[in-house]
């Protein structure tokens, strides 16, 4: 999937990953609505999800020390 996708990443661009659960998705489609991004999709399995999240505690509480 990656080296399909990886046009949409041109130098000078940005991208922007939002993990969210099933329910969030439809409101979060029309909140971003208005902008010219593409919107790239993947399902994790629940084992992916939860590394997924504990990386992001990690990570948030490593930031958390940084700044304080």
């Amino acid at each position: 999937m990656k080296d399909r996708n990886c046009w949409h990443l041109k130098p000078g661009s940005s991208a922007l990953f939002i993990p969210l659960k099933k329910e969030a998705v439809d409101e979060t489609l029309r909140a971003l609505g208005n902008s010219d991004g593409v919107v790239l999709s993947t399902d994790l399995k629940l084992e992916d999800e939860y590394q997924m999240e504990k990386l992001f505690e990690e990570m948030t509480a490593e930031r958390a020390k940084k700044t304080s």
